[in-house]
């Protein structure tokens, strides 16, 4: 894997994030951004946190085709009843989510803003799994998932004048 150029220009706009998260309908929330990078030697992570105005980074040493059939492995299990997919979610949560684990809990992190890289985005996210807590991350962490270009909706305003349909059709 190389690194691809049009990520790093996404991830330049987070200086906009992290103003974002200061809004003050958004901050209610304690959010953290996090934004994913994959390499070839691992994952680098990205992350606003809320109280800041700093970029914090981050990084797990995997190897990228271990991480791409680790993620496989965990989405399969996650839709197969037969296969407990706790081992899988354990071991994207240490990925993922152990090196800034004691970042979100000292800034009183409440909800997590991802914008994944790669095949990362395959991820039921909310289905990582904790080992020591014995708890899935969205018990600890709700989550969203955003695309870096999307940064401006999160405070725009709804517009009253929309309209939608609806079609429904039964047999």
């Amino acid at each position: 894997l190389g690194v691809d150029t049009d990520r790093i220009a996404d991830m330049k706009t987070s200086k906009r994030l992290v103003n974002i998260l200061h809004n003050r309908k958004i901050r209610s929330y304690h959010p953290a951004a996090v934004y994913t990078l994959m390499t070839k030697n691992g994952v680098r992570l990205l992350i606003a946190l809320p109280g800041t105005r700093v970029m914090q980074t981050a990084n797990s040493s995997i190897d990228a085709d271990r991480l791409k059939k680790l993620i496989f492995d965990f989405r399969a299990a996650v839709m197969n009843h037969n296969i407990d997919p706790t081992p899988f979610g354990s071991k994207l949560y240490d990925i993922l989510i152990k090196p800034i684990e004691g970042m979100l809990d000292s800034t009183d992190t409440r909800t997590l803003l991802w914008s994944f890289d790669g095949p990362l985005r395959y991820i039921p996210i909310g289905a990582l799994y904790d080992s020591r807590s014995k708890k899935y991350l969205i018990e600890k962490y709700p989550s969203v998932v955003f695309m870096p270009k999307m940064i401006d909706s999160l405070v725009r305003e709804p517009d009253p004048n929309w309209r939608g349909a609806a079609f429904v059709s039964a047999k």
